[in-house]
């Protein structure tokens, strides 16, 4: 499955959240909320630990108005 990044909504500490489309079969597009860690933060054990330790806790919750799935990848393929 691809991404796509279409504009920057926010920086926050080790975090930059993009409004992004997911890309599936037959032309299928979904407008999704990405958050990355930074570049500068990626090669840093702690801060990728923190990171995927926040993905988790945003997995479990649960919500009446929260209808997003939380996915969480090592690496994907962007088109920037």
């Amino acid at each position: 499955m691809d991404y796509e990044l279409v504009q920057g909504i926010a920086k926050e500490g080790i975090d930059i959240v993009y409004e992004g489309e997911q890309k599936g079969a037959d032309d299928f597009i979904k407008r999704v909320t990405m958050k990355l860690i930074r570049e500068d933060y990626s090669n840093i054990d702690k801060f990728c630990s923190n990171f995927v330790g926040g993905a988790r806790l945003v997995a479990d919750l649960i919500h009446t108005n929260r209808k997003d799935r939380v996915g969480l990848v090592h690496s994907i393929r962007l088109k920037v």
